[in-house]
């Protein structure tokens, strides 16, 4: 085909897409139409052009196609669009755009066919370009990754924390298109917050830089195709015109989202189906006739003709618990022992930290999927030994905890099965919004070693604890959250999860505690299974993480007392063994919970949620809603009752 010829079909493509555009957003009485034709000349050259994929080798996950990350994720019509244009899936769901059950949402995600990653919540974007840029370095591929970014989102930190993990990896198969039309919501970008000198601010940053004019398709192809022998990153400004094709939007800022009127409606099909006739008919091909809509009264909005559709890939449900009426036996993992936290060890324990990581130095020798990431904190992780021996799977980020996430889910999309090891107050916290999109909703197969949980930094004060992030990340569909009791658990769940495609959050304190387990009891132990540590009558403790073994102490406290109480290990909060706890419920028929984390959202309330319809007593022991005191983490344990000690005060003042 003639170059002459292509630009003529790729002229032709941006007119129809600008035409579907319209169409679905006026169906919809919605859309970010504004942004979407802006980006419909880039996305047309890009995908009509550019870039080597296809529905085939999208499902097929071949290695080589290359990438598209669309980190504007407002302009979702314009995406569908050309994924429907490009055969992912049928034109006619087109118009299913924002309706009842659609899995056509107003932002995308990877529930639809050539989506590699929920986006939306801006600044997202480039870091997971990154990280399938930096994926696929690390085995070699050739493919490319493209990334489509507003002009208005420049303003998150995250883009620049991303903009420098690109040029410090030399990520050259990465590039990044700007679609600077000048304009978001509030106005004139300018005005909003000044972007002025761009180039200057990339080339600062260490990446080669190309201005271009965003609706010159032949300018466009050029830029886009050529690829970049400098080792650096690129990115491409294009200078483009808001609204573009349709005279009544083009540079109203009013028209990053609106509705428009009937009558606008068919002005719009009027100027874009002249452009449409003129592009086909200098492409020598027939060209697109889209029927108008009119709406009828009361119609409702748009029907979505594809039937239902789930909204996640795979269900993600609890540990199908039974009532109360259920069976004696035990549906836990039982591994009852009289030997106390600690004892006949002839070694001393590590901190579960190192026994992850150690496992994962040797596991990366046999299995090439293995990535770790840290934000600064190869001490605090322990991952000194991993970045001396697995080098080249092995990425510092900086201190950058939001594209730290970003990039270890863009990696996990490569095949890959990355560990992102940082202390737990910065990756439930600072990066909440990280884990929640490009983790939880994507369902990333990433797996956040969150060091120094609790209290373990108690002395640093309140910025460092972590003592909300069960009840944060617990609330996520789709994510799996694991707390250790010691580091022989620490080792075998973390482990175990490698073989779940899905995001888990692994917290583990940052000082050695008394085993619970040896190494072959803890290899016993099952993700979403609870553990019996110890048989009782009166009542049943239910633990987690540390609180384990300070349980396990307690009991044998309470005992002397004439107290029988059983201890369980709930070491994973979700998905919650709520069959464990049905069957705590009814056989000792009260449960004290105790865990290091404040009463709101944690273990404890988390079967309270089980039982609530149940009628049976709970006692919660966790920390308070509360400034905390300063101190080391032994002594505010103490101070708040969750000592050893403290425990069994509590439980004997309750039952007796």
């Amino acid at each position: 085909m003639s170059n002459e010829k292509l630009m003529h079909q790729l002229r032709l493509k941006a007119a129809e897409l600008r035409r579907r555009i319209v169409e679905i957003d006026y169906r919809s009485s919605g859309g970010h139409v504004g942004g979407a034709l802006s980006a419909s000349d880039i996305l047309a050259a890009l995908f009509f052009g550019v870039m080597d994929h296809s529905p085939e080798k999208f499902s097929s996950k071949d290695p080589s196609r290359d990438r598209f990350v669309l980190s504007k994720g407002h302009i979702s019509d314009a995406y569908y669009c050309v994924l429907a244009m490009s055969g992912y899936f049928p034109i006619d769901e087109l118009y299913t755009y924002t309706g009842y059950n659609s899995r056509l949402s107003g932002h995308p995600t990877n529930h639809v066919p050539g989506i590699e990653i929920n986006t939306g919540a801006l600044g997202h974007g480039l870091s997971v370009a990154a990280g399938i840029a930096k994926g696929l370095k690390m085995d070699g591929h050739g493919a490319r990754v493209f990334v489509l970014m507003g002009d208005g989102e420049l303003a998150e930190g995250s883009v620049w924390e991303a903009a420098m993990a690109a040029a410090h990896y030399g990520l050259d198969n990465l590039t990044a298109i700007v679609d600077r039309n000048g304009l978001q919501i509030g106005g004139s970008t300018e005005k909003v917050m000044a972007l002025e000198d761009l180039s200057g601010k990339w080339v600062s940053f260490g990446w080669d830089v190309v201005n271009t004019d965003g609706h010159d398709i032949a300018g466009l192809y050029e830029v886009l195709r050529a690829k970049n022998p400098s080792g650096r990153p690129r990115v491409i400004i294009a200078q483009t015109v808001k609204g573009k094709g349709v005279s009544f939007m083009e540079n109203e800022a009013k028209w990053h989202h609106g509705v428009m009127s009937h009558e606008q409606y068919l002005r719009a099909c009027d100027e874009l189906d002249g452009r449409i006739m003129e592009a086909a008919s200098k492409a020598g091909l027939p060209p697109l006739k889209l029927d108008r809509y009119t709406p009828s009264k009361g119609n409702g909005g748009m029907r979505n003709p594809f039937g239902n559709r789930p909204f996640s890939k795979t269900s993600h449900t609890e540990n199908g618990g039974k009532p109360l009426s259920s069976d004696d036996q035990a549906p836990v993992t039982v591994l009852l022992t009289d030997r106390q936290p600690g004892s006949g060890e002839d070694k001393k324990p590590i901190p579960a930290r190192q026994a992850v990581t150690d496992m994962l130095v040797e596991r990366a020798f046999k299995d090439n999927r293995i990535v770790t990431l840290t934000s600064d904190a190869r001490g605090s992780a322990a991952l000194g030994k991993f970045a001396e021996t697995h080098p080249d799977k092995f990425v510092e980020v900086g201190i950058a905890e939001q594209n730290e996430i970003g990039m270890a889910a863009g990696i996990s999309l490569t095949g890959k099965v990355p560990f992102v090891c940082a202390p737990a107050c910065f990756m439930s916290a600072r990066s909440y919004e990280q884990v929640k999109v490009d983790l939880a909703y994507s369902r990333t197969n990433v797996k956040i070693l969150g060091v120094s949980g609790g209290l373990s930094y108690a002395e640093l004060g309140q910025s460092h604890h972590s003592l909300q992030d069960i009840a944060a990340i617990r609330s996520l569909p789709g994510m799996n959250v694991v707390i250790p009791a010691d580091a022989n658990s620490a080792r075998a769940l973390a482990e175990k999860s490698i073989s779940y495609d899905g995001p888990f959050y692994i917290r583990v304190g940052r000082a050695a505690v008394p085993d619970v387990y040896d190494r072959a009891s803890a290899d016993k132990l099952e993700i979403g299974r609870a553990a019996m540590l110890r048989d009782g009558k009166d009542a049943a403790i239910i633990a987690c993480g540390s609180m384990v073994y300070r349980s396990l102490l307690a009991a044998e406290l309470l005992a002397q007392d004439g107290i029988s109480v059983a201890v369980f290990d709930m070491h994973t909060i979700k998905p919650l063994d709520t069959a464990a706890i049905f069957y705590a419920a009814k056989r000792f028929g009260k449960i004290i919970t105790v865990e290091e984390h404040v009463k709101a959202g944690g273990l404890g309330s988390a079967i309270c949620e089980t039982l609530s319809e149940h009628g049976v007593p709970v006692r919660i022991i966790a920390l308070p809603d509360e400034d905390m005191v300063c101190g080391s983490e032994n002594e505010i344990l103490q101070h708040y009752g969750l000592s050893a000690e403290g425990i069994h005060q509590e439980v004997y003042e309750w039952l007796k």
